[in-house]
């Protein structure tokens, strides 16, 4: 990432029951080039982006520190719109960010004075609290019945 919180390069390998694979991707400005590896085959594709754009792949639930540090607090219930690039899916999508107030949640007895954050899709809701860092705390996907709790120092 840049100072501005923009994705430069994203590498992601993988290793389910013995298949080896990959996703290497390369950001210039208003694109993207994919490199998919796996098997014995690989592929490139590319996608046209937008100025602003955050990297949220699939089940890589600490990149939703990105979309956080992004996000203008304190504008209410007023949505915000966010691009994002989902390399595991060769898309790209716009997300509608809205606060939803301010909640006091404890993360493994730890108290945390947060923002509550809804993230929607259209397809998906997804809750995240948020601390005074800008940093996840928990995010929960209800539909999934997905609860993700960050505990760091």
């Amino acid at each position: 990432m840049d100072g501005r919180y923009l994705p430069r390069s994203y590498e992601l390998k993988s290793d389910v029951d013995g298949q080896k694979g990959g996703i290497r991707s390369q950001f210039s400005p208003n694109q993207v080039i994919f490199e998919y590896s796996g098997g014995d085959r690989s592929q490139r594709s590319g996608l046209l982006l937008g100025d602003r754009v955050t990297v949220l792949d699939t089940n890589v639930f600490h990149q939703f520190i990105f979309l956080t540090r992004q996000f203008k607090y304190g504008g209410g219930a007023t949505p915000q719109n966010s691009e994002v690039v989902i390399p595991q899916e060769k898309e790209t999508g716009i997300l509608k960010i809205r606060e939803l107030g301010k909640e006091n949640i404890v993360v493994k007895g730890k108290k945390y004075s947060t923002t509550h954050l809804r993230v929607d899709s259209d397809a998906l809701q997804i809750h995240v609290w948020v601390d005074g860092n800008r940093i996840p705390r928990k995010i929960a996907v209800p539909d999934k019945q997905i609860e993700v709790i960050l505990d760091a120092p």
